[in-house]
């Protein structure tokens, strides 16, 4: 085994450690932690770095929670949340360098600190008292202050079906307008652009998600469209129609 090997191996390993006596399962060939509230799923997945050498060994960290018993039924996988944690000193977006002894100490000081202000206090909450915490993150999770994630630019809807799962459709349209607000132009320009292909190709994007999960047309954007919890006016733009009672 390589030098950057053995330290990326000993970080995760000294990660799990901390987690452990606070319910994570850690899954060695992941590598990731686990710990499962009802039927959600959280994760905290380790990846290494393609360009790993005896000069350089980083690691990355990222959150992910979905939703295990609606999994199979709109699509593969219903990701509830996801982020991914950047070191606090802003030498790099999203990557901690360990091979100095030094930055490596750092690494795991800053991972630890940023999942106890990130991912734990929402796992908590879900404990204490699951369907306000669900409802508390369909409506303002991602402005929310216990969450520390991606720009909301980067995200497309996660947690809208978890939210008609359990609170119905008209639940799910209202968190769907409420991050739509805050995306980029850009996203909004894709999201358009995915209703129209979805609206155009609707057969082959089905075909393409039962088959294999491959997406010509991103799940989400899928599942608000059947729903008729999204759609387009006649002039091209994204709007959210009043659902049937």
């Amino acid at each position: 085994m390589s030098i950057p090997s053995e330290i990326y191996q000993r970080f995760h390993q000294e990660l799990a450690e901390r987690f452990q006596p606070l319910g994570w399962k850690y899954v060695k060939s992941g590598p990731l932690l686990k710990k499962k509230v009802k039927d959600l799923e959280f994760s905290i997945s380790m990846g290494a770095s393609w360009h790993n050498s005896r000069f350089s060994s980083r690691v990355r960290v990222a959150v992910w929670g979905y939703c295990k018993s609606i999994s199979k039924k709109d699509c593969p996988a219903s990701n509830v949340l996801w982020f991914r944690l950047a070191p606090s000193d802003g030498q790099d977006s999203e990557w901690w360098e360990l091979i100095a002894p030094e930055r490596y100490q750092y690494a795991l000081e800053d991972v630890t600190s940023l999942l106890e202000k990130t991912i734990l206090p929402l796992v908590k909450s879900f404990e204490e008292d699951y369907e306000r915490t669900a409802r508390q993150l369909a409506l303002k999770g991602y402005s929310s202050p216990f969450l520390v994630c991606r720009p909301v630019s980067h995200i497309c809807f996660a947690n809208i079906r978890f939210t008609s799962h359990l609170f119905g459709d008209s639940l799910g349209q209202q968190s769907a307008r409420n991050q739509y607000a805050l995306m980029s132009d850009l996203t909004k320009k894709w999201i358009r652009n995915g209703i129209q292909t979805y609206l155009s190709q609707m057969e082959k994007a089905r075909w393409y998600l039962s088959v294999n999960g491959g997406y010509l047309v991103d799940a989400d954007i899928m599942y608000l469209v059947d729903h008729g919890m999204i759609a387009l006016s006649p002039e091209g733009e994204v709007v959210f129609p009043p659902l049937e009672s």
